[in-house]
């Protein structure tokens, strides 16, 4: 179905994203066009998508060191979070401790 190729290719961005087979910048301009169609596309049915797409703009954040926006990102994600394995929260809460280490937040980061 149309969702499975989205978050297929949400998936495959994050890898990518990850193992720096791409660039930020292009990570971010496929990122702007799946989160146009998902947004569009999702309903309460298929939250989760929701929030790996998020996830993956949280990861995005962190690799342009934006930490402001990165919070913002992490809180859209806990909105979805209820949704997603317990496996996956944690990675998120991973990745935002991780993100805030890196803006120099130690103390949320401990908290988080």
């Amino acid at each position: 179905s149309l969702l499975d190729g989205l978050a297929e290719a949400i998936s495959k961005l994050d890898l990518d994203l990850a193992h720096s087979i791409i660039s930020v910048a292009e990570a971010r301009f496929i990122y702007n066009l799946l989160k146009l169609r998902i947004e569009e596309l999702c309903s309460s049915y298929e939250v989760s998508l929701l929030f790996h797409l998020y996830k993956t703009e949280l990861a995005i954040h962190n690799h342009e060191g934006n930490y402001n926006d990165a919070d913002k990102s992490f809180q859209k994600c806990m909105d979805y979070s209820q949704y997603v394995s317990i496996e996956e929260y944690l990675e998120l809460r991973n990745m935002y401790s991780v993100s805030l280490c890196d803006g120099k937040n130690f103390k949320k980061a401990i908290e988080i």
